[in-house]
């Protein structure tokens, strides 16, 4: 005999129903528990994903004009400051003495003149001259256009200048040259703008003068006077003036004056105002040697008794030399007055 056959939910131990949340589904919880640990990790290691997701800015922001405005690229050189257009200044300079020869031992006066053409104003520009050894100078300055400067100085010129856009300033240097200056006499100056200014034309900013120095000959006159106690045993003084018209008259070898008093009267003493006089009484001669810049001169005082009797002419001359044609020898020479005292 066969059993009969039971239903299973029917019988006295079913098998349970599994039990299910009323949210949340097998899978949901499986990604639940995945992201956690993903997530946990991530913020553990302090990183940040570059393929996270980030919003970008807010729509709003940029309606109201609050949205920050973003940097564009710089292409200025490097150290530059890309928000700056650099101050340009086109500066220039002259300098001339108005002549092409100087002679040793005389003068010339520079005019340098340094401007602006712009476009923009120069404040804390140089102007220089480093004169020549043969040179010494001293210096005046005008500005004009609003250009401006030192007004007055000597020796070398290294002057902070101001010049607006078509201003300038202007030096007048007087230079007094050496009488043992040979050759060429060049003089350079030079105007150089402050660091941040841009010059586009630099090549303007030197200029020279030239100048041959060429001798020129002296030209020497002499006068002589007496005065004084014109009686036997008084004292008389002699005064000779030297003059010269031309180039300068260097001490050069020999005498530059030579005077022999007469017997009449007894030498004391003699002095000069430059130069070095000599008075030798046993022979009763006084010698001057110096020199004698171009268009000054020179003075000679000479002391002396008288000795002859009442009634005696006494009458006295001096020679002087002088280099007529600048080579450095005296080759012309003449006589002072010949002064007669009546005694």
């Amino acid at each position: 005999m066969i059993a009969p056959r039971i239903p299973l939910h029917s019988m006295a131990n079913p098998m349970p129903t599994p039990m299910t949340h009323p949210t949340t589904s097998p899978l949901r919880g499986c990604l639940g528990i995945c992201l956690g640990v993903c997530l946990g990790a991530w913020l553990a290691a302090g990183g940040e994903r570059a393929d996270v997701y980030r919003p970008g800015p807010d729509p709003r922001a940029r309606l109201a004009g609050t949205e920050p405005v973003p940097t564009p690229p710089s292409f200025a050189p490097a150290g530059a400051d890309p928000g700056i257009v650099p101050t340009q200044a086109d500066l220039n300079i002259t300098i001339t003495d108005g002549i092409v020869t100087v002679a040793p031992g005389g003068s010339t006066v520079y005019t340098i003149t340094a401007s602006n053409v712009g476009p923009d104003a120069v404040i804390g520009a140089t102007v220089s001259d480093t004169f020549p050894a043969a040179l010494t100078c001293t210096w005046t300055c005008l500005g004009a256009g609003g250009g401006a400067c030192t007004a007055a100085g000597s020796g070398n010129i290294s002057d902070a200048v101001t010049l607006s856009v078509g201003g300038s300033v202007s030096y007048s240097a007087t230079c007094a040259v050496s009488p043992l200056a040979t050759g060429t006499l060049s003089n350079t100056a030079v105007v150089v703008p402050p660091g941040p200014v841009v010059d586009p034309s630099p090549g303007n900013n030197a200029a020279t003068d030239s100048d041959t120095l060429a001798p020129v000959g002296a030209n020497v006159t002499g006068s002589k006077t007496v005065s004084g106690d014109f009686t036997q045993g008084g004292t008389i003084i002699y005064t000779i003036v030297l003059t010269n018209t031309g180039g300068v008259q260097g001490d050069n070898p020999g005498h530059e004056l030579l005077d022999v008093l007469p017997g009449e009267v007894t030498l004391v003493s003699a002095t000069a105002t430059s130069g070095t006089a000599v008075a030798t009484l046993g022979t009763n001669t006084v010698a001057w040697d110096g020199s004698i810049p171009a268009g000054d001169g020179v003075t000679i005082t000479i002391t002396a008794t008288i000795n002859a009797a009442a009634g005696a002419l006494v009458s006295s001359q001096a020679v002087f030399s002088w280099d007529s044609d600048g080579n450095g020898t005296n080759d012309a020479n003449s006589v002072t007055d010949a002064f007669v005292c009546d005694q």
